[in-house]
């Protein structure tokens, strides 16, 4: 990593997103003593505003376009080394991601500011009422009253552009903090499942009774056969797509049976691993025959998936990572199987990690 010795011009930074590349800044003179690698900056991306961290600093730079300048300096001390930044380079290339993203989880969420942050109150005003400047008792303030505000709203509040500073002063006073929200990126697979109604459960005989209040349609007897016959070597609920397939019918058919108190119909959470075995399932855009679970082992391999293992098993002869990248039901299941058939067959171990 190169260090500008004499006053830089420009700033490399790193910003906490997943961006495929990083962005320089034109360093103004007013702040070129100011500018370290390894402190936060406040710069402007896509008319939003963000702390980005120094990664590297130049001198004179022949760019292809006009960089934007730094808005302000939020550190007086680097809070990142060389050597971290460094390693976070090589996180990235190790684990196939940006280092935006490597950033984004090594920085706790107080140093990570953008247009959309969120602060919260802390409670501590009246002890700090004496230490703060008029800009951040107005906010300190406002925050009280508000509980939540977004950075967006503290610069409306201000009527200013430049306000990270001043959010960095009342974060280091302990006046506010940041709120952190846990995005749930994992949804759990929901199947609707049907089960029988008392008296049918207790008393088997009883289910005479409800063919006969179903009597006068043919699609919901049908329905109540075929979950009989399904209940009859399995659990008592059935997957209500189970039931539609075997009679023919749709889940309105199901809902009406439930409405007469027959049946009940139930979301239940399922999991997405299967010890099944399919077909080669449909084909998509790509190319590439998908699969619901692992196909077999005689099953032929796709062109599009061939060309891909190749690809995958000349980077492990490098030694080196890569990311197999596809929709869903592109077939990467299928090579992901080939490659631990090829490292067993090597002697080798392979661990493969999917949400359950």
């Amino acid at each position: 990593m190169h260090i500008h010795t004499s006053a830089p011009a420009f700033a490399t930074v790193i910003f906490p997103l997943a961006l495929p590349k990083l962005y320089t800044y034109a360093i103004p003179p007013s702040l070129a003593e100011e500018v370290k690698v390894g402190i936060r900056v406040e710069v402007a991306l896509k008319n939003k505003l963000y702390s980005a961290l120094v990664a590297e600093l130049h001198g004179p730079l022949k760019l292809e376009y006009t960089p934007k300048p730094i808005i302000s300096v939020l550190d007086h001390t680097p809070i990142v080394t060389p050597f971290q930044i460094k390693t976070w380079i090589w996180l990235a290339d190790y684990y196939c991601c940006t280092v935006g993203e490597v950033m984004n989880v090594a920085m706790p969420s107080g140093l990570k500011l953008e247009s959309e942050t969120k602060v919260v109150y802390n409670g501590n005003l009246d002890d700090h009422t004496q230490a703060l400047t008029d800009d951040e008792y107005l906010v300190a303030e406002a925050v009280s009253i508000q509980n939540e505000l977004t950075i967006l709203q503290i610069q409306e509040i201000l009527n200013k552009k430049t306000i990270f500073p001043v959010l960095r002063s009342l974060l280091d006073k302990e006046v506010i903090s940041i709120k952190e929200e846990l995005i749930e990126k994992f949804k759990p697979r929901t199947t609707l499942f049907m089960t029988l109604s008392e008296p049918y459960v207790s008393d088997r005989q009883a289910i005479t009774s409800a063919f006969e209040l179903l009597a006068k349609s043919e699609k919901q007897t049908n329905a109540l056969l075929a979950f009989v016959q399904l209940t009859a070597r399995k659990e008592a609920s059935i997957a209500a797509a189970e039931v539609c397939q075997m009679a023919g019918v749709e889940t309105s058919t199901l809902h009406s049976i439930a409405k007469k108190g027959i049946c009940t119909l139930e979301k239940k959470v399922v999991s997405r691993v299967h010890s099944t075995v399919s077909g080669h399932g449909t084909e998509n855009q790509h190319g590439m025959r998908g699969e619901k679970t692992v196909s077999g082992p005689s099953d032929a391999l796709s062109r599009p998936q061939e060309v891909a293992l190749e690809a995958i098993q000349q980077h492990f002869a490098a030694a080196t990572p890569v990311l197999l990248h596809g929709v869903t039901g592109s077939g990467k299941t299928r090579i992901y199987a080939e490659c631990i058939r090829d490292m067993m067959q090597q002697g080798k171990q392979s661990l493969y990690l999917l949400p359950g």
